[in-house]
């Protein structure tokens, strides 16, 4: 997710809900584990907004919610 952060955070995300839909099982929420380093730098904020948004992005579609993270 450090080079193109949205996109990587939204291939995590739907790669989840591929493998457990793929089981048969339903897909309820999400969570996630964010380490991201000194929030404070301009890039680090950067790949933070980028991550959240792609995380959103794929799930909210599909009426996953994140519960945490």
């Amino acid at each position: 997710s450090q080079i193109v952060p949205y996109e990587g955070a939204a291939t995590g995300v739907g790669g989840n809900v591929r493998d457990v839909m793929c089981m048969g099982a339903e897909v309820i929420a999400c969570t996630d584990s964010f380490r991201f380093g000194e929030i404070k730098t301009n890039k680090t904020k950067w790949i933070h907004d980028g991550v959240v948004a792609g995380i959103a992005g794929y799930g909210n579609p599909l009426g996953i919610p994140n519960i945490g993270g």
